[in-house]
């Protein structure tokens, strides 16, 4: 504010004879200061784990698959839902989802949700009453996810389209990864 009122003062003091340039130095004057509260810190590596759309300048914080101990791979993928009575489907093919990882690893699923990253299964409950249960299968080669109403009536247009999908090489790993990601996940915003 200091520097908006310092050129005000300045162009007031020395009138000058365009009004048109005194409101173009006040506006830029004004964005120049809006702009400079806009920076947020985090990690701004789209390949990372802890990922954030948020932030403009990269901290250093990035937690990268290799980081952590059991994560084969990492994917984020946008879906599109076909209505399956009685309930959406999203199918996301992935090649690295191999017969290995079906019989001794694990896939973990997360879905974006309020600008933060959970774990499927999850529930959303909504007014009325009635809640939606978002669930995955996973085989070699690929993952289906579910959207089920527990009105069991055709279901709401499903509102998620970004998930993560998380490859394990050991299913004894999955409890502490998941946990492990979800302070990864919920520390980031």
């Amino acid at each position: 504010m200091l520097i908006v009122r310092l050129i005000w003062i300045d162009l007031v003091s020395h009138q000058p004879t365009n009004p048109y340039l005194m409101k173009q130095v006040f506006v830029a004057a004004v964005a120049a200061v809006m702009l400079a509260g806009c920076v947020r810190h985090g990690c701004t590596d789209f390949d990372a784990l802890n990922y954030s759309t948020s932030a403009n300048v990269d901290d250093g914080s990035c937690i990268f698959p290799e980081d952590v101990d059991g994560i084969l791979a990492s994917n984020e993928v946008s879906v599109s839902w076909v209505f399956d009575n009685p309930s959406y489907l999203a199918a996301i093919d992935w090649s690295a989802i191999t017969s290995s990882v079906v019989d001794n690893g694990a896939v973990l699923v997360f879905a974006k949700y309020q600008n933060a990253w959970t774990a499927l299964p999850m529930t959303v409950p909504w007014p009325g009453g009635y809640t939606s249960s978002i669930n995955y299968f996973y085989a070699t080669g690929g993952v289906v996810v579910e959207w089920l109403d527990s009105d069991f009536v055709q279901p709401d247009y499903p509102f998620l389209t970004e998930f993560k999908i998380v490859l394990l090489e050991d299913r004894a790993l999955e409890s502490e990864v998941s946990e492990q990601l979800e302070k990864i996940h919920s520390s980031r915003n």
